[in-house]
Protein backbone atom coordinates (compact mmCIF):
# COMPACT_ATOMS: atom_id res chain seq x y z
CA UNK A 1 0.00 0.00 0.00
CA UNK A 2 2.87 2.34 0.76
CA UNK A 3 4.33 1.86 -2.71
CA UNK A 4 1.05 2.89 -4.34
CA UNK A 5 0.90 6.04 -2.20
CA UNK A 6 4.49 6.91 -3.16
CA UNK A 7 3.68 6.45 -6.85
CA UNK A 8 0.62 8.68 -6.56
CA UNK A 9 2.60 11.35 -4.74
CA UNK A 10 5.29 11.20 -7.41
CA UNK A 11 2.69 11.52 -10.18
CA UNK A 12 1.13 14.55 -8.45
CA UNK A 13 4.54 16.15 -8.01
CA UNK A 14 5.43 15.60 -11.68
CA UNK A 15 2.09 17.03 -12.81
CA UNK A 16 2.56 20.14 -10.64
CA UNK A 17 6.07 20.62 -12.02
CA UNK A 18 4.77 20.35 -15.57
CA UNK A 19 2.02 22.91 -14.96
CA UNK A 20 4.32 25.31 -13.11
CA UNK A 21 6.93 25.05 -15.88
CA UNK A 22 4.33 25.90 -18.49
CA UNK A 23 3.13 28.84 -16.38
CA UNK A 24 6.68 30.13 -15.98
CA UNK A 25 7.34 29.92 -19.70
CA UNK A 26 4.08 31.72 -20.46
CA UNK A 27 4.77 34.46 -17.92
CA UNK A 28 8.21 35.03 -19.43
CA UNK A 29 6.78 35.19 -22.95
CA UNK A 30 4.10 37.67 -21.85
CA UNK A 31 6.76 39.83 -20.22
CA UNK A 32 8.76 39.81 -23.43
CA UNK A 33 5.64 40.57 -25.48
CA UNK A 34 5.24 43.82 -23.52
CA UNK A 35 8.68 44.88 -24.71
CA UNK A 36 8.69 43.27 -28.16
CA UNK A 37 5.37 42.73 -29.99
CA UNK A 38 6.94 39.95 -32.08
CA UNK A 39 6.84 37.74 -28.97
CA UNK A 40 3.01 37.75 -28.85
CA UNK A 41 2.69 34.46 -30.83
CA UNK A 42 5.10 32.85 -28.37
CA UNK A 43 2.89 34.02 -25.49
CA UNK A 44 -0.15 32.44 -27.16
CA UNK A 45 1.81 29.23 -27.64
CA UNK A 46 2.67 29.29 -23.95
CA UNK A 47 -0.99 29.69 -23.09
CA UNK A 48 -1.78 26.63 -25.19
CA UNK A 49 0.93 24.67 -23.38
CA UNK A 50 -0.61 25.64 -20.01
CA UNK A 51 -4.03 24.46 -21.17
CA UNK A 52 -2.51 21.25 -22.49
CA UNK A 53 -0.65 20.63 -19.21
CA UNK A 54 -3.78 21.21 -17.15
CA UNK A 55 -6.23 19.16 -19.18
CA UNK A 56 -4.21 16.19 -20.40
CA UNK A 57 -3.56 12.98 -18.57
CA UNK A 58 -0.98 10.23 -18.71
CA UNK A 59 -1.64 6.59 -19.42
CA UNK A 60 -1.31 3.90 -16.74
CA UNK A 61 2.47 3.67 -17.05
CA UNK A 62 2.95 7.43 -17.26
CA UNK A 63 4.84 7.21 -20.53
CA UNK A 64 2.62 9.07 -22.93
CA UNK A 65 0.28 12.00 -22.57
CA UNK A 66 -3.23 11.33 -23.78
CA UNK A 67 -5.92 13.92 -24.45
CA UNK A 68 -9.10 13.55 -22.44
CA UNK A 69 -11.51 11.21 -24.16
CA UNK A 70 -15.19 10.68 -23.68
CA UNK A 71 -15.78 7.06 -24.56
CA UNK A 72 -19.32 6.99 -23.16
CA UNK A 73 -20.56 9.69 -25.52
CA UNK A 74 -21.88 8.46 -28.85
CA UNK A 75 -22.75 10.65 -31.79
CA UNK A 76 -25.70 9.78 -33.97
Amino acid sequence: MLIVEKQRAKAKRERRLEIMGALGTTATAVGLAVINPLAIPVAFGGLISVINACFSRRDERGLERQPESYSGVSGV
